[in-house]
């Protein structure tokens, strides 16, 4: 009789693969988490001055270090501008020019020197500038870093006037 019988049923789900797929999910969410937070810790601690530019050559991203140069309250305060926001007119397009070669060309420069003319005080700086590049491989913004050279500069300008001197003292 049916009105007597127990009927059980059962719906077995395999849920391996939901099971892969979240933790894959959260490992990436820890990979990028510890991204971000070197990627923090590079742009608030490093006294070199560290920028990212779009592929319009406006900035994207700087670091404490350039926020504190360019006399901003905070590195934000620089998204959307460009170099000529911050520098003289000639110094500039100089700088322009060589983002854009950048930009056309994929050729980072490495260790260039330039001078900075900022609150009537010269600073030079050695820099490096790379593309970046998307996931298809297209350059699509610039990554600059430099580091002030101008004690270096000085002291170097400094031991080329000594030898000169010296050099004539010699002569005479």
């Amino acid at each position: 009789t049916l009105n007597k019988s127990i009927f059980l049923i059962f719906c077995i789900r395999n849920i391996s693969r939901r099971k892969e797929a979240e933790f894959e999910l959260k490992e990436a969410h820890n990979e990028l988490a510890y991204e971000r937070d070197l990627l923090h810790t590079l742009l608030s601690e490093v006294p070199e001055y560290i920028s990212f530019k779009n592929a319009d050559l406006k900035f994207i991203r700087i670091n404490n270090a350039l926020s504190q140069l360019y006399g901003l309250n905070s590195p934000e305060e620089a998204i959307g501008k460009d170099q000529s926001d911050f520098v003289e007119t000639e110094i500039a397009q100089k700088q322009i020019a060589e983002d854009k070669r950048i930009l056309e060309t994929g050729e980072p420069l490495i260790n260039c020197e330039h001078k900075l003319v900022l609150n009537d005080q010269e600073i030079w700086l050695t820099s490096s500038k790379v593309p970046i590049r998307n996931s298809e491989n297209e350059i699509c913004g610039i990554i600059n870093i430099s580091r002030d050279t101008t004690d270096k500069k000085k002291a170097t300008e400094l031991l080329t006037k000594a030898k000169i001197q010296a050099e004539e003292a010699n002569k005479l």
